[in-house]
């Protein structure tokens, strides 16, 4: 593989949690950025003769980036964001890659990154992405060609969340790649970052699972390994409640357990 990478790290949005103290005094976002950085040395390794860059999107400036190049807005929309992508890939080829990497993934799959863009650039993909897993173990691939088809059906008005939104919108209009997980795990709707306070207290309880894979530098976790862990821990996934079931109906005998007490309008 000689493509040319970019590298890009979602910053935008981050909660209050994902600087918090996730697994012995070191936070999400720490960890995330160990990750990232030896995926960036990996594939530098891997592909001497390519070029593998890293830029950092962000809405406020991000402590742990400080050394990276950041582009910094208060707020991002599908079309500003991909009209940034589209800028910082001027000078690489229509078949290089962009992996978009959240900036506070602990979790982060280092192999099965790597084998996705390895199939990502042998089926010239547009949008490649692993399917089964957790939500943020792997990150989301595009072409810098499918960027002008990105843009096209961008909004203005929608806050940029991922690279699936908008490819939904014309599904057929992309080539798509899938990397399948050993085991599905998308009815748990596992999400291994801390967006909120239920996903936090997720990935505290998964950590000492995997504390040799997030505490040392060069770790690497293959999605086998990985998901079979998982499978056997799965006590661990209820935290919070994430949705409350309500039954409405005119001809209740009794009087309801709960009387919400609403405000008046």
């Amino acid at each position: 593989m000689r493509n040319s990478v970019l590298l890009c790290v979602n910053a935008v949005g981050l909660s209050p949690f994902a600087n918090e103290k996730l697994f012995q005094n070191v936070s999400a976002v720490e960890i995330a950025k160990k990750n990232i950085q030896f995926l960036v040395q990996s594939l530098q390794e891997e592909n001497p003769e390519s070029t593998v860059s890293l830029i950092v999107i962000a809405d406020r400036q991000i402590a742990e980036y400080s050394a990276e190049r950041t582009i910094v807005r208060e707020t991002w929309s599908e079309s500003d964001f991909l009209q940034v992508l589209q800028e910082e890939c001027q000078s690489l080829d229509q078949h290089d890659a962009i992996l978009l990497v959240p900036a506070d993934a602990p979790f982060l799959l280092l192999k099965e990154a790597q084998a996705l863009l390895a199939q990502h650039i042998q089926y010239y993909a547009h949008y490649s992405f692993a399917d089964g897993y957790p939500k943020a173990c792997v990150p989301e691939l595009v072409s810098v060609e499918s960027l002008l088809l990105l843009a096209g059906i961008a909004k203005s008005d929608s806050a940029f969340t991922g690279f699936f939104p908008i490819v939904e919108r014309d599904i057929n209009a992309f080539d798509i790649e899938t990397r399948i997980s050993p085991i599905d795990f998308r009815m748990e709707r596992l999400e291994l970052r801390p967006v909120n306070r239920r996903s936090y207290l997720l990935c505290q309880r998964l950590a000492p699972y995997f504390q040799d894979f997030l505490l040392q530098s060069g770790q690497l976790l293959d999605g086998v390994s990985f998901t079979n862990i998982l499978k056997e821990i799965k006590n661990e996934f209820r935290t919070l409640p994430a949705s409350i079931n309500w039954v409405l109906h005119s001809k209740a005998e009794r009087p309801a357990m709960y009387q919400a007490q609403l405000p008046a309008i």
